[in-house]
């Protein structure tokens, strides 16, 4: 298997072919610049999974930009990963409003990382509110817009806190 700096380089030398338009930002740009696709967060949730969770369960990573923990998480041995994400017109799908459309009922884990998790407001609660009272797990990021989503989630869900960076990385379930 790749090693995390392997993997790193090998993913940055393929980014670096595609352009800013398509979708990067300067989010990716920094990445780049370090040859280090994943960052600390990335690393803490991929650990998450890899520690505590059985690798034939369905996984979302929903906004997954380029989808560099879904990747990692298939190299890993997961075998049933779905990536939701939207590189045209320099718009996340959250933004396109594209996640919201998504069944989800299939998963058994959804997630965000990063940025993508920074575009979620309280008027997407009701779509969390229903995937987590259906059981589901979600690992969510404390992070950008997304505070007072947050903030509900927590007030009617059970969570616990997975890893902590300078933003806290949540599991609901």
């Amino acid at each position: 298997m790749m090693t995390q700096e392997q993997y790193n380089l090998e993913c940055c030398n393929l980014l670096r072919k595609f352009k800013t338009r398509e979708g990067l930002y300067n989010y990716y740009q920094r990445r780049l610049d370090t040859n280090k696709i994943l960052n600390t967060d990335d690393e803490l949730v991929i650990q998450y999974f890899i520690d505590n969770v059985d690798k034939k369960v369905t996984i979302l990573e929903f906004a997954a930009g380029a989808g560099q923990v879904s990747n990692y998480l298939c190299m890993c041995g997961f075998t049933s990963i779905a990536i939701n994400s939207h590189f045209n017109n320099n718009a996340c799908a959250l933004k396109q409003g594209m996640f919201q459309t998504i069944d989800t009922s299939s998963y058994d884990y959804i997630f965000a990382t990063n940025g993508g998790g920074s575009y979620l407001t309280n008027a997407d609660f009701h779509i969390f509110e229903t995937i987590l009272n259906s059981n589901k797990k979600m690992i969510l990021h404390t992070l950008g817009n997304n505070t007072n989503l947050i903030t509900r989630l927590k007030a009617q869900f059970k969570f616990k806190i997975i890893a902590q960076t300078d933003v806290d990385i949540l599991l609901f379930n």
